[in-house]
């Protein structure tokens, strides 16, 4: 009697078909379509055929900063510590006047003027020489010990045929008040020596004449430890 022929074999099923049930399972897995061996989001990049350094980020030294972003508050501070500076400004100094606030129309925001006009060009001397001096240093963000000598000129009626006349009084009287120069100065001087003001905890202010008629600014800052 013959002897039946076997059954064939069932097929097997197509590799593309269990690639793409695969795929499918992956895809679920990892949002954004991601799967094993390539980018994705988590640990979905990370497959056995990936390169382990292809999609690693390095999260030793400063984390990048992106221009416009607003730098980490917990970052460490650059530059070198400001220890002490010394500025001798050349000028005429100039109180700060008060301040005030309006809108302009057709504006969302105030804008905000300063009483004496003359005194946006003595801060802008007092910053120019400011940023020479704290080239390669760091805002200073602790206490600080400032001392500031403001020499004015002497008006003409002090000065006789002879040279200056005994009359003639030994320190500036009037006006600018030094307090009003110092508050001038404090101002040109935040963001470029200081993070803010406040940080002063010692301070000394003084007006004097000037001897050889240069008027200006001595500016001694020291940071306390």
């Amino acid at each position: 009697m013959a002897v039946p022929a076997p059954a064939p074999a069932a097929a097997a099923a197509p590799a593309t078909a269990t690639a793409t049930m695969h795929d499918s399972r992956e895809r679920a897995r990892c949002p954004g379509g991601a799967s094993p061996g390539r980018p994705g989001r988590g640990d979905c990049g990370k497959g056995p055929n990936s390169d382990p350094g292809e999609h690693a980020h390095d999260t030793g030294g400063a984390a990048a900063h992106t221009p416009g972003q607003r730098p980490d508050a917990h970052a460490a501070p650059r530059g070198l510590p400001l220890g002490r500076i010394v500025l001798r400004v050349p000028g005429t100094p100039q109180p700060g006047g008060s301040k005030r606030a309006f809108v302009p129309k057709g504006w969302t925001r105030a804008v905000i003027t300063d009483a004496n006009p003359r005194a946006v060009d003595w801060k802008r001397t007092v910053q120019a020489f400011a940023m020479e001096a704290m080239a390669g240093k760091r805002l200073a963000d602790g206490p600080l010990d400032v001392r500031m000598v403001f020499y004015m000129a002497r008006p003409k009626g002090h000065f006789g045929t002879r040279g200056l006349r005994a009359s003639a009084p030994r320190f500036p009287q009037g006006k600018p008040d030094v307090l009003k120069l110092g508050r001038s100065t404090e101002d040109a001087l935040t963001g470029i020596v200081w993070v803010d003001d406040a940080r002063i905890v010692r301070e000394r202010l003084e007006k004097v004449y000037s001897m050889d008629g240069k008027t200006g600014a001595l500016i001694e800052v020291q940071e306390v430890t």
